[in-house]
């Protein structure tokens, strides 16, 4: 004779199935909020540094143009002062490597938005198959405990 099933033990079977799966599911929103939280911190350091850079640059871009106007300005007049042109190729000189400046953080940003985006999608891949992982185990788990 078959044994009876009763329906309180398949309740209890099927609540603690959906419990581990709501755990499983738990910890990978979990472990995905943390490593976006990650992701949008890297970003905040790249806006950061990228700022810091762009600040420099200029920083630096107006010391140097500041200090050709007045070495212009202090020769102007005497006989073997520099001409206009030489002055302002020298300005452009100056804008040219603040544009440079510029270009070069504007790819250390993105440099480090990728790095750090790649890092998100290899840890959401890995906390993925964490969850498949885990997910097959508590099924498995349940399956064999309720043939």
């Amino acid at each position: 004779m078959p044994e009876i099933i009763q329906r309180s033990l398949v309740d209890l079977a099927l609540n603690n199935l959906t419990s581990g799966l709501d755990k499983n599911l738990a910890g990978l929103k979990s472990s995905t909020n943390g490593a976006w939280n990650r992701l949008t911190e890297a970003r905040k350091a790249a806006r950061k540094n990228l700022d810091n850079l762009y600040d420099a640059a200029d920083s630096d871009r107006k010391k140097k143009h500041d200090a050709e106007i007045a070495a212009y300005k202090g020769e102007s007049g005497k006989p073997d002062a520099p001409s206009y042109d030489s002055h302002q190729q020298k300005l452009d000189s100056i804008n040219d490597a603040y544009k440079v400046k510029k270009k070069e953080a504007d790819e250390s940003f993105d440099k480090d938005c990728t790095e750090a985006e790649n890092e998100f999608r290899e840890k959401s891949k890995e906390y993925i198959a964490a969850y498949i992982k885990n997910v097959n185990v508590t099924l498995e788990t349940f399956q064999s405990a309720h043939p």
